[in-house]
């Protein structure tokens, strides 16, 4: 009895591997850096890494996102658009990472965690 109740609290207290989350942002945008300061403040399991690409150095991203930024994604899906909302992303997040689980999708990984 307590061997499966040491494991249980084990597996829950084990660490998950960072999740990558992509940022797209240009310079000199003042709702990138309102998100930015934002996400370094949430607190989510498991912890992310964010990576950040500035859509103007690539003219495909460029044309994809124009004006419309920042837009953060988790593989390959949109969390946030525009203005941060730290509740909304967090809802988002354990929604998209549940999705990922149920299908087998990777969450890719690296760099500095956050969270």
């Amino acid at each position: 009895m307590f061997a499966r109740a040491f494991l249980g609290w084990l597996a829950r207290r084990r660490v998950s591997a960072p999740v990558e989350l992509r940022l797209y942002t240009k310079a000199g945008c003042p709702l990138c850096d309102e998100l930015k300061a934002e996400l370094a403040r949430t607190r989510v399991r498991p912890p992310f890494v964010l990576v950040e690409i500035d859509v103007e150095r690539d003219p495909a991203l460029s044309a994809r996102h124009g004006s419309s930024v920042p837009v953060l994604e988790l593989a390959g899906r949109a969390l946030s658009k525009g203005r941060f909302d730290a509740q909304e992303f967090a809802r988002r997040y354990a929604r998209r990472l549940a999705e990922m689980d149920a299908s087998g999708e990777a969450g890719g990984n690296g760099g500095a965690p956050h969270g």
